[in-house]
């Protein structure tokens, strides 16, 4: 399980941000060469595989190497796609969730929150640890600057 925790809560659209201690870090694993499944134990990130063609490639074509539990790299390159699979919700058994997240160290680099999925109970278990105050948007930002 993750060891990481909430250090602060934006206020992101109409739902909250997690700002983390640490950047999350997936350990990803292969099924049934269809499926791939990253987690940490309470983050998740799925691909599914489709071949591509012509003009129809995942992440347009964006080249990026997922280094596997197995020790072998899947060099995707517009095959791997962002989705859950039947596979997948069938790896994890639990209930999956949306959940916006991003390191404050990358924050401090570029303030942008990245979208994962996330196991519900412990995401909620995760989210209760943090009492802390819940910031404006750009409240944070300006506050990520000042810390710099």
């Amino acid at each position: 399980m993750s060891t990481n925790k909430i250090i602060a809560v934006v206020k992101f659209n109409k739902r909250e941000a997690f700002v983390l201690e640490n950047p999350i870090e997936l350990k990803y694993t292969k099924y049934y060469n269809h499926t791939i499944v990253g987690t940490d134990g309470v983050f998740l990130n799925f691909y599914y595989y489709d071949s591509p063609s012509g003009s129809w490639e995942a992440f347009a074509g964006r080249k990026f190497d997922l280094k596997l539990t197995d020790g072998n790299i899947e060099h995707c390159y517009g095959q791997w796609w962002s989705g859950i699979t039947k596979t997948a919700r069938d790896v994890i058994k639990d209930n999956i969730v949306a959940v916006t997240a991003c390191s404050v160290t990358e924050l401090k680099e570029c303030y942008v929150f990245c979208g994962y999925y996330g196991i519900e109970t412990k995401i909620k278990e995760l989210r209760e640890e943090y009492t802390g105050l819940i910031y404006e948007y750009e409240e944070y930002r300006k506050l990520l600057k000042e810390l710099r």
